[in-house]
């Protein structure tokens, strides 16, 4: 588990040591799993906000814990309340502006990327006056541009983004799209882990595995 603190506000992305998904086949060690996550970031009575993920660009306001609907992503200014996305080699992606207590989660797949889920972060950040240049942002663990097969329609559907061949195989980055969708929109400050999901058994990976296991990524602001 990846668990980053900056002062009040944590972020925290999840490894194949615990099986956090609502889907879980094993509901009881999932029950056991969050009870472990609240226990190490001693919050014993997160609540949190969750999503049943489409693989769109809605981005849904959160004023309290439990399902927001149908979309990819979060944003809130309220404190203790866990902003939660699933993944299992898309990229979870966690934004924060540490003066104004904004805190946002996006589940960064392919779809979500190319039909402007960054574009719509941006937008909500200028509806509430606050500049990308002053927030931070983390990218969690996804399937790596070295595991990431795909065909030739994505270059129709990511024409400005480079696309490597290995092996007679077409190969894309999703780390280095959703990182230079972010910098279009103003953000400087991005950390992004460069761990493989589907090369390494440390996660899930769907599309090594089919699995309906799932990582998650999380933010907060403790108040």
């Amino acid at each position: 588990m990846l668990k980053l603190r900056l002062d009040e506000f944590y972020v925290v992305f999840t490894d194949a040591s615990s099986d956090l998904s609502w889907k879980s086949t094993n509901t009881e060690k999932a029950f056991e799993s969050w009870k472990k996550l609240r226990k190490s970031l001693e919050l014993e009575k997160l609540k949190v906000a969750y999503l049943a993920q489409i693989h769109s660009n809605i981005i849904r306001k959160v004023e309290r814990a439990g399902f927001q609907g149908p979309g990819d992503g979060l944003y809130t200014f309220k404190p203790n309340i866990g902003l939660v996305v699933f993944t299992a080699d898309c990229i979870p992606l966690a934004l924060v502006h540490k003066k104004r207590g904004f805190i946002s989660i996006l589940h960064c797949g392919w779809r979500p990327l190319a039909k402007g889920i960054i574009e719509r972060l941006n937008d909500i950040l200028k509806e509430h006056s606050i500049s990308p240049e002053e927030c931070q942002a983390f990218l969690g663990p996804c399937i790596g541009e070295c595991c990431y097969t795909v065909g030739e329609d994505l270059k129709l559907v990511f024409p400005e983004y480079a696309f490597i061949t290995d092996s007679g195989k077409l190969k894309m980055s999703l780390q280095r799209i959703t990182i230079q969708e972010l910098t279009k929109i103003g953000v400087r400050k991005i950390e992004a882990f460069d761990m493989c999901t589907y090369c390494s058994d440390n996660f899930f990976s769907y599309r090594r595995d089919r699995t309906k296991k799932r990582q998650i990524g999380l933010i907060i602001k403790k108040g």
